[in-house]
């Protein structure tokens, strides 16, 4: 079965995304309170409750 040049990609980037996260845990692990991302699920929960019609400013912390 082949693989999409896509897929390979997306996949990549994923991984990319979250050795980044890592390593920022390993170079600072008291800054960062997790060793791993955020789940997608996770985070549209947590911004379905932001009401982009306020005008008010969502601040993202985080180490990537």
């Amino acid at each position: 079965m082949a693989r999409s040049p896509g897929l390979r990609k997306s996949l990549a980037e994923k991984f990319d995304d979250e050795l980044k996260f890592f390593k920022g845990w390993i170079d600072k692990p008291k800054t960062v309170g997790s060793i791993v991302p955020t789940s997608s699920i996770t985070a549209r929960k947590m911004a379905s409750i932001v009401n982009p019609r306020s005008g008010l400013p969502v601040l993202e912390v985080g180490p990537g």
